[in-house]
């Protein structure tokens, strides 16, 4: 199969989701339960969870990048071979 073909890129799109899903999951869940046993104050609370939020959007923003970076790299490379 050539790595630049319709297949290849749907199996590597595929895959970028579901590694976001799974960091997007796995951050959403466990920050949670971490804010939960930490702060009990309202006010801190509702400070935390906004900071959360934006970490939510930056990390996995972070890990699309460097996955669909490392997929394009791969793809030209194949395709100059």
């Amino acid at each position: 199969m050539n790595s630049a073909s319709p297949e290849h890129d749907r199996f590597a799109a595929l895959k970028i989701i579901g590694i976001y899903a799974l960091v997007g999951g796995l951050w959403i869940y466990f920050s949670d339960t971490i804010l939960g046993r930490l702060a009990h104050d309202p006010v801190l609370m509702k400070y935390i969870a906004i900071s959360k939020g934006l970490l939510f959007i930056i990390i996995p923003a972070s890990v699309l990048y460097i996955l669909i970076h490392r997929h394009i790299n791969r793809s030209s490379r194949s395709i100059r071979i």
